[in-house]
């Protein structure tokens, strides 16, 4: 029997380079694994334009989804990727048996990212854009506040991390609820990460019988942080 494809989504201002060290790993278990950076961040910050919103980037993946014909695939999702996964599941359940959220949003219908976030972190995006980003760019935010583990990973963040278009941020996300009939619903929490914001976010979850709810000792980054744990619940998901 062929095993599930993987589709892996980074957090804002990331790219697909966050998720190398988990992708090795899962070819080689034999799996096919996409990595993609979203339109405008990172390795795609030539296409950086004004008009990127958070359709934009649920379109990209749904369309990746589309043209490489996957089915039974685990898409996977980091931060703000927990966005992306929710919008492209909910156009195309059928096409995925599991769905992990790795310290990760998970959106009702309208939500928006800036409303889910902590009011500091809502107002240091709006306020960089209007001070350093034209009024619709957003920098990042440095790798120190993530309690990424090691320097070495911190710098790496800081390093190769790239701004983000604020409409990302602010549109709502529009649901059917059809997301939710995928088969798998696993949420992996960064119980090091010292923000509350995901901690509350995801609690709920903890007591919903639809939901396999993992915690590991990372901060916001278990890619990272803790690889190899992540990677086993990431094979266990496929």
């Amino acid at each position: 029997m062929p095993k599930s494809p993987f589709v892996l989504i980074p957090g804002a201002f990331h790219g697909g380079w966050l998720w190398r060290g988990i992708a090795d790993r899962l070819v080689a278990d034999g799996h096919r694994v996409f990595a993609p950076s979203l339109s405008g961040i990172a390795d795609r910050a030539a296409s950086l334009h004004s008009g990127i919103n958070l359709s934009s980037h649920i379109d990209e993946i749904a369309e990746l989804v589309r043209f490489e014909r996957l089915s039974d695939a685990v898409l996977v999702g980091h931060s703000y990727g927990g966005m992306i996964v929710t919008g492209v599941a909910d156009r195309h359940p059928d096409m995925f048996r599991s769905l992990v959220y790795c310290d990760a949003l998970v959106p009702n219908d309208g939500d928006t990212v800036a409303e889910l976030l902590a009011p500091a972190r809502k107002d240091l995006f709006f306020e960089t854009a209007s001070k350093e980003g034209g009024g619709w760019l957003v920098k990042p935010v440095p790798a120190q506040s993530f309690d990424i583990a090691t320097a070495a990973d911190r710098a790496l963040v800081d390093n190769l991390c790239t701004p983000q278009p604020l409409a990302t941020f602010i549109e709502p996300i529009r649901l059917t609820g059809a997301w939710r009939q995928v088969p798998s619903l696993v949420y992996v929490l960064g119980a090091n990460y010292r923000s509350e914001t995901l901690k509350r976010h995801s609690a709920p979850l903890r007591k919903d019988p639809r939901w396999q709810f993992h915690e590991l000792p990372s901060g916001h980054h278990p890619m990272l942080d803790t690889p190899d744990d992540l990677a086993r619940l990431l094979l266990a998901a496929g």
